[in-house]
């Protein structure tokens, strides 16, 4: 099943990263689509991100 395949996955990244967490969320279709998923808010550890860091990444990216 879907869930099974969820849980590997989520087992394989986990024993990969420790410190990764994850968790398994049921989405329901929406018009035949997937619903947009929210991206969580908790910062991921020991990464900071500056105002110059995010400066240089839309500059690079305007391209």
């Amino acid at each position: 099943t879907h869930r099974d395949e969820a849980s590997n996955t989520l087992f394989e990244i986990s024993s990969k990263d420790f410190g990764l967490r994850a968790e398994i969320l049921e989405v329901h279709l929406k018009n035949g689509k997937l619903p947009k998923l929210e991206v969580s808010q908790i910062p991921l550890p020991g990464f900071e991100e500056t105002e110059d860091e995010s400066t240089e990444l839309a500059v690079e990216n305007s391209v």
